[in-house]
C-alpha cells in the first residue's frame, strides 16, 4: 500500500510540515517510502495531524493508478465554483474540462 505513504506526503508537503512534526521522523520516512504500512490508531493520528479526516488519507483513482489531488487549489476553487450552479451547468462545465487538452 504505497499509496498511503505517497498520499501522506503529499499532503504534508502541501501544509510544509517536516516529518519531525509527527513525532518520529524515520517512521514518516519508512512510510512515506512504502517501506512500513501504518496501523489505524497511527494513521488516524497522522489524519488529524495534517487536519483532515482518515478518508482524505485513503482516496486514490484506482483506474488512473494516481492520487486524487483533493488538495490541489484549482479543484478547490472548481469546487466552490460550482457549488452554486444548476445541475444542466455543471454538466455542461464538465464537459468543458473533459474536452481540454491532457498534458502528457
Amino acid at each position: 500500500m504505497r499509496w498511503i505513504g505517497k498520499r501522506i506526503r503529499e499532503l504534508r508537503e502541501a501544509r510544509n510540515l517536516p516529518r519531525i512534526a509527527f513525532g518520529n521522523h524515520a517512521y514518516v520516512w519508512r512510510l512515506e517510502s512504502g517501506r512500513l504500512t501504518p496501523r489505524l490508531p497511527k494513521l488516524e493520528h497522522i489524519a488529524k495531524r495534517l487536519g483532515v479526516g482518515i478518508g482524505r488519507l485513503l482516496v486514490t483513482d484506482e483506474k488512473h493508478g494516481h492520487l486524487l489531488m483533493m488538495e490541489d487549489p484549482f479543484v478547490l476553487a472548481v469546487k466552490l465554483f460550482m457549488y452554486d450552479l444548476s445541475e444542466a451547468d455543471k454538466m455542461q462545465v464538465l464537459k468543458v474540462l473533459a474536452a481540454a487538452p491532457k498534458k502528457d
